[in-house]
């Protein structure tokens, strides 16, 4: 068994009613140099429980990042850390915190700059998990079956793209040569 995106876990997250869940879609610049993502939360007044909160990769090539927000804060600003998380490199302007799962989803649209310090901007809209297309190419003496959502893909003389695969869907991959031949080398690349 394969998993896109690597292994795959079964999970459901469930919040606290008043906690939120919210993505950012960093730009290719904010990607650069192997960052760290977090979100620092505070109430409005500047109180003492403001907190920063890491950010997680939810997909392959780090498009897309996620973070849970305890219940009772009111504000945010999206960091951009260096690799060890010590050092903020950007930070967006302040921010409200979106209070429903519309408009969930902060997408960085310029990067904003260390010095002179600017803000990087942005806009809100909903998270939609990104599908991906799986190309299964044809082996020369046998077949690949590849098994998704119980349906099965056998590819024997051409390549077969099965597209629009939601992300962290479970997938089997069975390689299976003609008489007389053994699998020699079997390659599943994921990402880029």
């Amino acid at each position: 068994t394969h998993t896109i995106c690597g292994p795959t876990e079964i999970t459901a997250e469930f919040v606290t009613a008043g906690e939120q869940v919210v993505y950012l879609k960093p730009t290719s610049k904010w990607k650069g140099d192997k960052p760290t993502f977090a979100v620092h939360v505070w109430n409005n007044g500047g109180d003492a429980t403001a907190q920063d909160i890491p950010m997680t990769a939810i997909d392959c090539n780090g498009d897309y990042y996620t973070a849970t927000i305890p219940a009772g804060f009111h504000s945010m600003v999206f960091y951009r850390k260096s690799t060890d998380g010590t050092t903020v490199w950007n930070k967006t302007a302040d921010l409200d915190i979106p209070v429903n799962t519309t408009n969930n989803c902060y997408t960085i649209t310029s990067t904003g700059s260390k010095e002179p310090f600017s803000a990087a901007e942005g806009s809100w809209t909903t998270y939609t998990p990104p599908t991906y297309d799986i190309t299964i190419n044809a082996p020369e003496s046998g077949t690949i079956s590849v098994t998704i959502d119980g349906k099965t893909t056998n590819v024997t003389t051409e390549a077969v793209t099965i597209e629009d695969v939601a992300l962290n869907t479970e997938m089997t991959v069975a390689f299976t040569p003609d008489a007389g031949y053994k699998v020699g080398k079997a390659i599943i690349q994921v990402g880029n």
